[in-house]
């Protein structure tokens, strides 16, 4: 990723050099060779955006795009549409008012007259008790407010149960952590605590078999076990389960840190009821993604495994062939193995088949429930389930075959799992148990007392409507009227005054005001008819 490309340019003298070494191997390893022409790279300023000394990292982040030549053609984008009508609209003012002023053709016109004032006044009269109505509906109600300072968490609780959601409580403090009144403790399944996930419960299990499971170049195991004897795989599954259950752990303790260092809003004080409410569904919210982070991890390692083709170890998802001719230990070819249902190991990394321990003398295969082998152990085991660990006669089935008699000969440490309070059945897949981080239960504790304390109202208040006694309605009806006679009798009007006419002030209404000599204008109150 650091290095650059500068060699494969024209300018550089490295690139006869590479294509000469290069050519001379393909002639020795192939038969009738076809050699083609090689031509070094151009670089043009004008035209390429990145420089012969540039490093391939940055290249690849700009996805190796020199450039963008975007086009638009609308016919294919028209023939993709394929429109069967079109449409447009047009507005259009249309007469919604109806006249019925029709008294019939035996009515003279005086007669429609009087009816149409009639019905005028009539109009008249509904609309002003309508309105009088709707007035002393909204002058008759309202508003008032019940304020509770600093009350404690009973009496919050108390004014809850009394006032419900219509009591407002402001907290002092905006926001605060989740952990100052959430406790989360995770329980996980109970094969990650048992002793088949230990490093001295796997070695004991495993004490009994031979360590060389490899194969040699003659696909032939070092061991004296057939290539599909989960003899092979027993120890590989075991500490596969192990790692698991440790990045489960690792990856639940950082999800749970991370949700508890957040930040909650606090703008008022809930009820317990909806405080619960809320905190459990933000919580089984960050259950439900908290399994990325490991899900992610392992995705992307098997990915580049399967990617690259790696040859594993044991030997089970390529194995070697020899050719016709020999290639002089310069390198070997390959094919995939195929598992169940024409799986091939080299279009799919998932092929498996049941798990059996094979005995040579006589030949014959003991199966094992649940456990599955593959083209590697870490695919096998993933699709996988845990049945044979919640048997006894299964645990000591894999005893018998792979650990010493003489070392369980006091205790046995390896008993079935139990089945109660657990929300896995037993034919859970490992690859469930992975997305589920082998969580079993989450037991959270969330504190209203600490959660008050944090909030820390400073008053609580209720407000609600009341319907008005008819003695306030005219109080207030009567208050309107004073207010409006007030500000109707004291309207103030200026009016200029021609000094030349007269020197004095002249009385307009018996209220007399003396203007100021040098006063250009005359203050008078007037009062409208």
């Amino acid at each position: 990723m650091l290095s650059t490309l500068e060699c494969y340019y024209s300018h550089s003298d490295c690139l006869p050099i590479l294509i000469d070494v290069t050519k001379k191997q393909y002639f020795y390893n192939v038969k009738n060779p076809v050699w083609f022409v090689v031509r070094p790279l151009v670089y043009n300023s004008t035209s390429s955006r990145f420089p012969p000394n540039i490093s391939i990292s940055k290249i690849i982040k700009n996805m190796t795009i020199e450039r963008w030549n975007p086009a638009y053609p609308y016919d294919q984008f028209y023939k993709s549409c394929a429109p069967s009508f079109c449409t447009y609209s047009k507005r259009v003012h249309i007469k919604t008012i109806a006249e019925f002023r029709d008294f019939g053709s035996d009515v003279d016109q005086l007669t429609a007259k009087r009816l149409g004032q009639w019905a005028t006044r009539l109009y008249i009269v509904l609309f002003l008790v309508t309105l009088i109505s709707i007035m002393f509906y909204n002058i008759g109600r309202e508003a008032y407010t019940k304020m509770f300072d600093q009350p404690s968490l009973n009496s919050t609780k108390q004014l809850y149960e009394q006032y419900g959601n219509e009591l407002k409580c402001p907290c002092s403090s905006i926001a605060s952590t989740y952990e100052r009144f959430v406790k989360i403790e995770p329980v996980f399944h109970e094969m990650c605590s048992s002793p088949f996930t230990s490093e001295e419960g796997r070695f004991n299990l495993t004490a009994n078999l031979i360590s060389k499971l490899s194969m040699d170049s003659e696909k032939r195991p070092l061991s004296n076990y057939t290539l599909k004897d989960y003899r092979r795989f027993l120890s590989a599954h075991l500490q596969f389960l192990q790692g698991l259950c440790q990045l489960s752990n690792q990856a639940t303790k950082i999800s749970i840190q991370g949700f508890l260092s957040l930040l909650f809003s606090m703008i008022e004080v809930l009820s317990e009821e909806n405080f619960g409410i809320q905190l459990n569904s933000i919580i089984q919210h960050k259950e439900l993604n908290s399994s990325t982070i490991l899900t992610d991890l392992l995705s992307l390692i098997r990915g580049i495994y399967h990617g690259n083709a790696i040859i594993s170890l044991y030997g089970t998802n390529f194995e070697y062939i020899h050719p016709d001719r020999e290639l002089n230990g310069v390198y070997l070819p390959t094919q995939a193995l195929i598992y169940d249902d024409e799986c091939s190991c080299g279009l799919h990394m998932n092929c498996t088949t049941p798990a059996n321990f094979i005995e040579a003398n006589p030949s014959t295969n003991i199966s094992i429930q649940g456990l599955k082998i593959g083209c590697t152990p870490s695919e096998s085991f993933r699709a996988s389930t845990l049945e044979c660990f919640y048997n006894q006669s299964c645990i000591d089935l894999i005893q018998q075959f792979a650990s010493k008699p003489s070392r369980f000969n006091l205790t046995n440490p390896f008993k079935s799992l139990s089945t109660n309070n657990s929300r896995f059945p037993i034919n859970t897949t490992i690859d469930k148990l992975i997305n589920s981080l082998f969580i079993k239960e989450l037991k959270t504790t969330i504190s209203y007392l600490s959660y008050f304390e944090q909030c820390f109202p400073l008053l609580c208040s209720y407000t609600y409507i009341r319907q008005s006694s008819f003695l306030s309605i005219m109080t207030h009806l009567f208050g309107l009227q004073g207010v409006y006679r007030y500000r109707k009798k004291h309207i103030n009007t200026i009016q200029p005054t021609d000094l030349a006419d007269t020197g004095t002030t002249e009385n307009i209404n018996t209220n007399t005001q003396t203007s100021p000599s040098n006063s250009e204008l005359t203050t008078t109150n007037t009062t409208p008819p």
